[in-house]
């Protein structure tokens, strides 16, 4: 999801899950992020690759992530510019350490 509130797939969306398909490599985690405007398409895509055995992409949920970040402040739009680092922390770019979601804790 774009800051706006728009979808955010593209092309790239699915050249990285393609080539994750043909290299077959284990790292690095390809994480998918899904939100009500998510295609049908890309989904389905994620989904070939978990069922080719790759165990992934992670599938998270835009929303929560997002209503994470407002319930501490962060204005919609900056916490809908989140990205998923490590396994599936969140962190906003060029944000203070604070604004950082370590899952789990």
């Amino acid at each position: 999801m774009k800051p706006d509130g728009t979808d955010a797939t593209n092309d790239l969306s699915y050249m990285l899950l393609d080539a994750a398909l043909i290299t077959r490599t284990p790292h690095h985690t390809i994480t998918l992020r899904v939100a009500p405007s998510t295609p049908k398409e890309l989904l389905l895509k994620g989904v070939e690759c978990i069922k080719a055995g790759l165990s992934m992409p992670a599938f998270i949920s835009d929303e929560s992530y997002t209503e994470f970040f407002t319930m501490h402040g962060v204005s919609v739009e900056d916490a809908r510019d989140f990205a998923i680092t490590g396994c599936l922390d969140a962190n906003l770019p060029g944000s203070a350490p604070e604004c950082t979601y370590v899952s789990g804790n």
